[in-house]
C-alpha cells in the first residue's frame, strides 16, 4: 500500500524553535503517520455486542464509560460519543484494520467509516504539553481532572479536535480533520515557542 501524502509534506521540518532550555525543549512535536483510522457506531441498542465485537477482532476492550481511551500493542480505541468509538492503529502491509472490523461486526447492527484518509494526528510530549493545550482550548488539562487513558472532543482556537492523553509524560495526540491540519500546525509551532519547541520526525 502507498504512503498517504501527509497534509503537512510541504511545511513540515524536524528543528527547534523558540528559546534554548538548558534542560531541554518543553514541547515535543511529531506528526503520527501512516496510521489507519476506523470509526465504529453502535445502532439499535447494539453498544454491548459492537464492544464485543472489536474486543474480538482487535484482543482489546474499550471502556463502557465516555471520555476514555483503551490501549493495547498500538492499538487504541477512543470514545468519541454514545455508542461511538474511533479506532487507531500504525497502518501495515497485509494488517487491514477495516476488513477485520467488518469480519468481526458482520452480523452486528454497526456503520463503520474509514477516516485513515481525512485525519492528521499530532503528538505532543515534553513538561509544557499541558500549558500549551490549555492555550487554545478550554478542556481542563491538569492531571487530575485529564489523567492518563482521558480522551474529549473540543475546540482547539476554532478547529474541533479529539485529545487523548498517552502517558505520564507527560504526551497528547491531538486528532484533527485534515484541511485543517496546517492551522493547527502553525497555531501548534508559533504557541510553543516561548517553552522551546522541537519538531521531530514523523513517528506512527
Amino acid at each position: 500500500m502507498a504512503e498517504r501524502l501527509s497534509a503537512l509534506a510541504e511545511t513540515y521540518q524536524r528543528g527547534d524553535l523558540g528559546a534554548a532550555r538548558g534542560d531541554g525543549p518543553g514541547i515535543i512535536i511529531a506528526e503520527r503517520r501512516p496510521l489507519a483510522m476506523v470509526q465504529v457506531a453502535a445502532l439499535s441498542g447494539a453498544a454491548v455486542a459492537v464492544r464485543a465485537g472489536i474486543a474480538a477482532a482487535l484482543g482489546l476492550t474499550m471502556a463502557a464509560r465516555p471520555n476514555l481511551a483503551a490501549h493495547k500493542d498500538g492499538v487504541t480505541i477512543l470514545w468519541v460519543g454514545p455508542d461511538r468509538w474511533l479506532v487507531v492503529e500504525p497502518e501495515r502491509p497485509g494488517r487491514e484494520l477495516g476488513a477485520r472490523l467488518n469480519k468481526a461486526l458482520a452480523s452486528t447492527p454497526a456503520t463503520l467509516t474509514d477516516l485513515s484518509h481525512g485525519r492528521t494526528v499530532f503528538r505532543i510530549a515534553g513538561c509544557s504539553g499541558r500549558d500549551l493545550l490549555a492555550k487554545g482550548c478550554g478542556v481542563d488539562f491538569h492531571p487530575r481532572a485529564f489523567p492518563v487513558g482521558s480522551c474529549v472532543q473540543s475546540l482547539l482556537g476554532h478547529v474541533g479536535a479529539l485529545l487523548h492523553a498517552v502517558d505520564e509524560a507527560p504526551s497528547f495526540d491531538l486528532n484533527v480533520a485534515r484541511s485543517y491540519a496546517l492551522t493547527v500546525w502553525e497555531w501548534l509551532t508559533e504557541s510553543a515557542t516561548e517553552y522551546g519547541c522541537r519538531i521531530k520526525t514523523a513517528i506512527s
